[in-house]
């Protein structure tokens, strides 16, 4: 069996791509990604490489291989972390969440509706994760009072009138036509562009509007506009932490086996997330976390201790990724490992 794993890894070619272990079960054990498949997975077969004990133990179980060849190392990542995540082999280093965090969902349906869920497991586009559901929940009813998208999941050809939601101004009803696909997809893409960050520009516009309706004697409707952008400024005044409106970044730091990640969007801290991540690598993280299931990336990632060949293989994604450019920046990331401390903190007061 060994020969015949050894033949099919001396014909390998030397293009970028994904390898794949399997043992004698045909179950896999191990997937890697390489610039070059023949030479990376030859040297888990030489003897010199068996200081590591994974890479031992991998060399030892693996009775058959198979690879995907790819045209270049950035799509090699990304088939890796989606294989990783698909079927978590045992020598790959998991990414293990310790808790359930909340995400914000979009349906698929003709007219999306929006909800709250701790899981990813429908067919959607997700947002977050975020650390607090109370806060989604605030954001959510806010974000509904502004572009009315529906948040009910029933069969819009069955509901024969408008629900409550209609007449407080919070949903559109699609459900009885108040409202064209065309219309709804603008409100949509407005929905989905808070939620990626440009909230200056969703507020210009609502401000744009709100000043337009008062100069018609509108007053009613220029009246909801700003208790919708009164709302907005409630939201912000809560945070801890005073952050530009204009700045959409996630802060990655990493210490002791344990990640925290800030998710700022417009200048909203929305989560402080912690997972326990104890035998990987930063890059590694980056790499499950960013590129598996299809994530919705930030614009900008300040992260630590990545050399120049792993910023190569995500700079194209971002627009920075990197170490803090600024003050501000730094104390971002100074913010990020105090996390760390506090979640050790709370461990060690369990015993």
């Amino acid at each position: 069996m060994k020969n015949a794993l050894l033949a099919k890894i001396r014909s390998l070619p030397e293009t970028s791509g994904v390898y794949i272990f399997k043992n004698k079960k045909n179950e896999i054990i191990y997937i890697g990604k390489a610039i070059k498949l023949k030479r990376r997975v030859q040297s888990y077969f030489r003897e010199s490489s068996w200081r590591d004990e994974k890479t031992k133990k991998i060399a030892e179980e693996a009775s058959d291989l198979e690879f995907i060849v790819v045209p270049t190392e950035r799509e090699a990542l990304l088939l890796e972390a989606n294989l990783i995540h698909k079927h978590k082999p045992r020598y790959n280093i998991l990414l293990k969440e310790s808790r359930f965090y909340p995400y914000i969902y979009i349906s698929n349906d003709e007219f999306p509706y929006v909800e709250l869920r701790r899981d990813r497991k429908k067919p959607g586009t997700y947002f977050g994760p975020y650390t607090s559901a109370r806060l989604v929940r605030t954001m959510l009813e806010l974000l509904e009072r502004i572009f009315k998208i529906r948040s009910c999941s029933q069969e819009l050809s069955r509901i024969k009138k408008a629900c409550f939601l209609y007449h407080l101004r919070m949903c559109s009803a699609p459900c009885i036509g108040k409202i064209s696909m065309e219309e709804y997809q603008k409100n949509l893409s407005g929905f989905i562009e808070f939620l990626e960050g440009n909230t200056l520009k969703v507020r210009n516009s609502l401000e744009k509007r709100m000043y337009k309706l008062a100069e018609n004697l509108q007053f009613e409707q220029a009246k909801e506009i700003r208790d919708v952008l009164d709302s907005m400024d409630r939201l912000y005044s809560r945070q801890a932490v005073d952050v530009p409106q204009d700045l959409s970044v996630d802060v990655v730091a990493q210490s002791s086996g344990i990640v925290t990640l800030l998710e700022i969007r417009g200048g909203m801290l929305l989560g402080k997330l912690v997972y326990e991540f104890p035998d990987g690598t930063i890059f590694d993280f980056i790499s499950q976390f960013y590129f598996a299931e299809q994530k919705r990336l930030p614009k900008n990632l300040l992260v630590l201790a990545l050399n120049r060949n792993e910023i190569s293989q995500i700079s194209s994604y971002f627009e920075y990724v990197g170490k803090p450019r600024n003050e501000f920046e730094a104390r971002l990331m100074k913010i990020a490992l105090e996390n760390i401390a506090e979640e050790f903190r709370k461990r060690l007061s369990y015993f």
